[in-house]
């Protein structure tokens, strides 16, 4: 794969600590992407007299009110530092372990992290589809699952980004490193970082959510250098790189800043990058053969057996987290995948896509 893009990290993560700390005034943050979520949370409370877990502490309309407003008026390293302060709260009483309300808790931490996050992705658990929205639901079942990646991410497991992906309707890694990002921040030098659209498109790869184990521990490794090189740390490489690209690109398309000489080099080739992918109306991320193999997987179910193919996708967490996203869009079919009555075989694994369906036609 690309090497990281070798900005001025330094510079690039100062500017990140203005930008998240500026308002408008006395009272408004300048940066307000997390608003989005809160109105959405907002909506449902008003429209369809839905709590999210974070607001169920409060008792009345007004109280709920007066705390979005609070949330509402918080820059992004003051919201941070409240999620990290609730984080390091979970670690400390061993993620709430028989504690009393512990699931409130930890999803407060959720619904906060959400909201940071902002849209896109961070409303998807609150929106509605055929009845009332998935994190409104009393069935809890994926708060163990949570828990257990929450755990994985304290210790600087990147497998955390595999089980966070896994939960439903949490996304694909875009998404779900941000929840790894938070649970791991303390770990400093080995922590796990957020790795979005942005910073995918740092190191030339279209789509995040591509990005299987084997390129994130690449990308953590390199990030890993240049933070040595850097007197940084990891989370701080991220928040360069990020920075970095706001301030540069929307949508693949060069912004005017105030920093138009700095790093032009790299802006520049990474323009041409985007130019590539335009022209050419796609873009592969660049990766070895053992990624681009095409597997073939036997769903046995009660009363019959199905096969499917799927390319770059070699193991059956891979194959759940590719279904989800037809799950997510209420195509009964996928539902069948994720079944704990069902038994998921990965059949064979081929070089090409046309071998893995001509080996499919013929046993079915």
């Amino acid at each position: 794969m690309n090497k990281i893009p070798q900005i001025d990290f330094n510079f690039w993560y100062k500017i990140s600590n203005k930008i998240n700390a500026e308002r408008q005034s006395n009272k408004t943050p300048k940066i307000n992407r997390h608003h989005a979520v809160i109105n959405m949370i907002e909506n449902k409370y008003t429209n369809e007299g839905i709590k999210t877990a974070y607001f169920t502490n409060f008792k009345s309309k007004k109280a709920i009110y007066s705390e979005i407003k609070r949330l509402k008026h918080l820059n992004y390293v003051e919201l941070e530092n409240e999620i990290i302060k609730k984080v390091n709260k979970a670690r400390k009483n061993n993620f709430f372990k028989e504690r009393p309300n512990a699931n409130v808790e930890i999803l407060q931490i959720f619904d906060l992290i959400q909201i940071w996050g902002g849209i896109p992705g961070g409303g998807g658990p609150y929106q509605s589809k055929n009845g009332a929205p998935w994190r409104a639901s009393n069935n809890l079942n994926w708060i163990n699952e949570y828990k257990k990646a929450a755990y994985k991410a304290s210790t600087g497991d990147i497998t955390a980004y595999d089980d966070f992906k896994n939960i439903k309707h949490l996304g694909g890694l875009a998404f779900a490193s941000k929840h790894a990002y938070f649970f791991s921040k303390h770990l400093n030098q080995k922590s796990l970082i957020v790795i979005d659209e942005k910073i995918a498109h740092c190191f030339e790869i279209f789509k995040a959510n591509e990005i299987d184990r084997e390129i994130a521990t690449d990308i953590l490794s390199q990030i890993s250098e240049a933070a040595k090189k850097s007197n940084l740390v990891r989370w701080e490489i991220e928040k360069s790189l990020f920075t970095f690209h706001s301030l540069n690109f929307r949508a693949g398309r060069r912004i005017k800043n105030s920093f138009k000489n700095k790093d032009v080099e790299i802006v520049n080739n990474l323009l041409e990058w985007y130019g590539h992918k335009a022209n050419k109306n796609t873009y592969t991320p660049k990766k070895n053969i053992a990624n681009s193999k095409t597997s073939v997987f036997k769903l046995t179910t009660k009363d019959k057996i199905f096969y499917t193919y799927r390319k770059n996708c070699t193991s059956i967490k891979m194959l759940r987290a590719i279904i989800s996203i037809p799950l997510k869009k209420n195509q009964k079919w996928a539902s069948k995948w994720f079944d704990e009555n069902n038994l998921i075989e990965a059949i064979k694994t081929f070089d090409a896509v046309e071998d893995a369906k001509n080996y499919v036609k013929n046993i079915r």
